[in-house]
C-alpha cells in the first residue's frame, strides 16, 4: 500500500495507513502480508517509493508488478500524460507502466532510476 498525508491537504490520515486497515478489517488479510510506503505525496510518487521499497525487499526488477487502483486512476497511470508528468517532476520515469489488464489492474516494470534521491526536495524520503 502506498500513499502519504495526501487528500485532502494536511489531513491527519494516511492513505496507506487506511488502506492498511481496511485489508485487515474487511478482508481478513493477514498484517504480516501489508507492506505500506506512507511517505508519497501524489502518485508519481507513490510509483517512486514503491519501487524504492521493491528494492529494498530485494524483489527482482526485471519482473512486473501490479499496481491495483480504482478505474480512473488507471487509466491515468496508462495515458502518455503521466510519463510526461514523472519526467517533469521527477526527471525520469519510476519505472514503465504496461497494459491495463482490467479496469483496475496494470503492469508495472520498476525501474533503478528511482533508487536516486534529489537532494534537492526535502520531501524526498
Amino acid at each position: 500500500m502506498t500513499g502519504g498525508r495526501a487528500h485532502p491537504r494536511a489531513t491527519g490520515f494516511v492513505e496507506a495507513d487506511e488502506m492498511r486497515a481496511a485489508l485487515i478489517d474487511r478482508y481478513k488479510v493477514p498484517a504480516a502480508a501489508i507492506v505500506i510506503e506512507p511517505y508519497a505525496r501524489h502518485t508519481t510518487t507513490n510509483l517512486r517509493n514503491a519501487t524504492r521499497l521493491l528494492m529494498t525487499m530485494g524483489a527482482p526488477l526485471g519482473r512486473d508488478a501490479l499496481i491495483v487502483c480504482n478505474p480512473g486512476q488507471s487509466a491515468n497511470l496508462a495515458s502518455p500524460q503521466f510519463a510526461a508528468r514523472n519526467m517533469a517532476e521527477l526527471g525520469y520515469q519510476p519505472g514503465h507502466v504496461g497494459r491495463r489488464m482490467s479496469p483496475t489492474e496494470l503492469e508495472f516494470r520498476p525501474s533503478p532510476e528511482s533508487e536516486w534521491i534529489d537532494p534537492r526536495d526535502p520531501l524526498d524520503p
